[in-house]
């Protein structure tokens, strides 16, 4: 699979590529009809036997995140309360998603969504980046938001000679505003549950399970898997298609994005396929095992379908798992739900990754300047930027500059699985020193 992989960085276009056991074979899906037989040439030029390899046309994983009016349910335009995984939510008119899992991460209460429904794809939105429940089809004025965007990481730089960006999860995290106070509710979310519609689907018949919700009675997380096998049955709850099930196909699934904003794309690391139907407006469903009651596992978190665009001839769905949430976010760990026999927290391990800048607060214009990070991350691979833009990818960094701006710098450690990030305002002035430090 490795030089394989390696192989087809040279494809003009995406693909996907992943191990089919019930096979025994490597299955490589190809987005573009011209790119087959380049695809074929250059696995073979990588040495692997062709026949350890099924290629062939697929289709690129479609976000699930709604821009446009989706037919009426019972979700839609109706406000519930305590928010729970599993709700519509909605960024902006017409753009409609679903509410992920309510975590404790850092201390802080987080509602994750997809980072494709955010207002900025793999990087922090703007301030007025913000969520309503539900979603804003009407351009209602009168709607409250819930949240902002606290968490979404650019990834770190990966594959061929580390021109693209990886992550392994499509997540973000919104902290929750104080939405509740027109209401006057005492509650206004519920750590690990996920509400309940009256009627589970198999994801093979490509119809809709009845979304009506029995809000007395939600689902609720007692505990968290990485690992699923094929044919394992896995649940997804999204605010459209509602309750569909169906087996996994693909454990272990990378998605190479060409021409995503990155000078060679963006990489989904070991992301899982399965038989479940989902349609625009599911990012962001909660995706579980379930026990047959009241209990599910949280497996991860549902992010596009694989059909042709705008079409659902068949019901196949693609999950973020557990662990590449739990890897993107390992600064600090994650707490899932509450539970009696235990923290309900997993992932970030013991220590938490720290990291702060060193340097000039104040330079004259055109200075160049040195800055110098601090981590306790062993080995980290660095990445400075300004104002979005790389600056750097090395510590210490020098810079210029003839106007003020905020220094960024972030830290990825593969071994560890740890990153984090600092800032620095630097001041520009005629007056200033010309590398002044505090």
């Amino acid at each position: 699979r490795n030089p394989a992989t390696e192989a087809l960085r040279a494809l003009p276009g995406g693909y996907s590529i992943g191990v089919r056991s019930t096979t025994n074979r490597i299955e490589i899906g190809i987005f573009r009809q011209e790119d087959v037989g380049t695809a074929r040439d250059l696995v073979t030029q990588s040495g692997v036997p062709l026949r350890a390899f099924n290629i062939k046309l697929d289709y690129s994983p479609q976000p699930n995140s709604a821009r446009s009016a989706l037919v009426s349910d019972t979700l839609t335009n109706t406000r519930w309360r305590p928010l729970r995984a599993g709700m519509e939510i909605g960024f902006g008119p017409g753009h409609k998603c679903t509410l992920g899992p309510i975590v404790e991460w850092s201390s802080t209460v987080l509602a994750l969504v997809p980072s494709h429904c955010t207002q900025r794809d793999w990087g922090l939105d703007d301030v007025a980046g913000w969520f309503t429940q539900p979603a804003d089809t009407t351009s209602d004025s009168s709607l409250v938001e819930w949240g902002h965007e606290a968490w979404d990481w650019r990834g770190w730089r990966c594959d061929w000679f580390f021109l693209n960006r990886c992550r392994g999860a499509d997540v973000a995290a919104y902290d929750l505003a104080d939405v509740d106070l027109v209401s006057g509710e005492s509650t206004r979310h519920v750590l690990g549950e996920i509400v309940r519609p009256t009627n589970r689907v198999p994801g093979l018949e490509l119809t809709y399970g009845l979304r009506i919700l029995n809000t007395q009675n939600p689902l609720t997380i007692t505990a968290v898997a990485y690992d699923v096998i094929e044919g394992d049955t896995v649940d997804k709850i999204g605010a459209v298609t509602g309750w569909t099930y169906g087996p996994v196909v693909d454990v272990c699934q990378d998605t190479h994005l060409s021409g995503e904003g990155w000078p060679h794309g963006k990489d989904f690391k070991c992301q899982v396929e399965a038989w479940y139907l989902t349609r625009e407006g599911d990012s962001g469903a909660p995706v579980f095992i379930w026990d047959g009651n009241n209990s599910v596992t949280l497996i991860g978190l549902n992010r596009a379908d694989k059909n042709a665009p705008g079409t659902y001839q068949t019901a196949r769905g693609q999950y973020s798992p557990v662990s590449g949430i739990e890897s993107d976010m390992s600064a600090h760990p994650i707490k899932f739900f509450n539970s009696s026999n235990g923290s309900g927290i997993v992932g970030g391990g013991s220590a938490t990754a720290t990291v702060s800048i060193q340097g000039p607060v104040a330079i004259k214009p055109g200075a160049t300047c040195t800055w110098t990070i601090s981590t306790n991350v062993s080995s980290p691979e660095v990445e400075w930027t300004v104002s979005d833009t790389t600056a750097g990818s090395a510590s210490p960094l020098q810079y210029s500059s003839n106007n003020s701006f905020v220094l960024n710098v972030q830290v990825w450690n593969v071994g560890a699985g740890m990153w984090t990030t600092a800032s620095l305002e630097v001041e520009v002035s005629s007056s200033a020193g010309t590398c002044y430090e505090q």
